[in-house]
């Protein structure tokens, strides 16, 4: 029996369908498999670059920290070396004495280094303490001329002394000037960076305590609520406090052991 050509038409268009769909299932079949294959690969060639990343950023990291290990000792031993030039420095200085509003002579141009000591030598006798000039080493001026309220022109000077023993002679006559009324002062020829560490410190104190105390209970403080920051006669820094003194070389140093010291309200 003949087919008609509707008929065939309609056998040819389901054979058609078929082979689109088994070949479309075959695709899907190829490409999920070839997709499965490649996301493994992928997926293999992705952790084996995160490993690799890692294990590098691992071993930077540790060269890292090693690096950092290595230079907070350099900063230490950089901080050390620092401190033992500046202690070196200071020691070149416990002879000196820097004697504060000392008076002039003669015309400041003119003034002799002889006549700058006797300046000094006087004033000192009017503390009651004698200096001989054969126990002065030497002595200048330091800064410029400037004049008081009574006129007179005063600068300061220097004496690098020749016995220790003259040397503790001048140590803390200070006291003995103001009872007097006198405005000589003597001070330690501090190394400029030792001369900032007291500074700060002697403010930070200065803060704390007028915090803490008003100005009527500052005059008749006991000794154990006492604190003040010092300079002694070999230019070390101690802070006093509680009638104990404890030494400190720097900053930080200072605020370490002021908050660890100081009781605050």
């Amino acid at each position: 029996m003949d087919l008609s050509e509707t008929a065939l038409a309609a056998i040819g268009r389901m054979i058609d369908t078929r082979i689109t769909s088994a070949v479309t299932d075959l695709e899907e079949r190829i490409y999920s498999r070839l997709e499965s294959r490649l996301d493994a690969r992928v997926d293999a060639r992705i952790a084996a670059l995160q490993k690799d990343y890692d294990d590098k950023l691992s071993a930077l990291n540790a060269k890292y920290t090693a690096l950092e290990r290595r230079n907070a000792v350099v900063e230490d031993e950089l901080d050390e070396l620092y401190y033992r030039v500046e202690e070196q420095e200071q020691r070149g200085r416990r002879y000196n004495v820097r004697v504060e509003n000392v008076p002039f002579a003669v015309d400041p141009r003119a003034e002799t280094n002889d006549q700058c000591f006797q300046q000094v030598a006087k004033k000192l006798g009017e503390l009651d303490v004698t200096v001989a000039e054969n126990e002065a080493v030497r002595c200048h001026r330091t800064s410029k001329p400037r004049t008081l309220d009574d006129g007179t022109k005063v600068a300061q000077a220097i004496v690098k002394v020749a016995f220790w023993s003259t040397r503790k002679k001048l140590n803390g006559i200070n006291k003995t000037a103001r009872n007097k009324g006198k405005p000589v002062r003597v001070f330690h020829d501090l190394t400029n960076e030792r001369q900032d560490v007291l500074q700060y410190a002697r403010s930070r104190v200065d803060r704390a305590m007028n915090s803490k105390f008003s100005k009527d209970e500052m005059k008749n403080l006991p000794e154990d609520e006492k604190c003040f920051v010092y300079a002694n006669i070999n230019c070390e820094l101690l802070l006093k406090i509680g009638g104990r003194d404890f030494p400190f070389r720097c900053v930080e140093e200072f605020d370490e052991l002021f908050r660890d010291k100081f009781s605050f309200r």
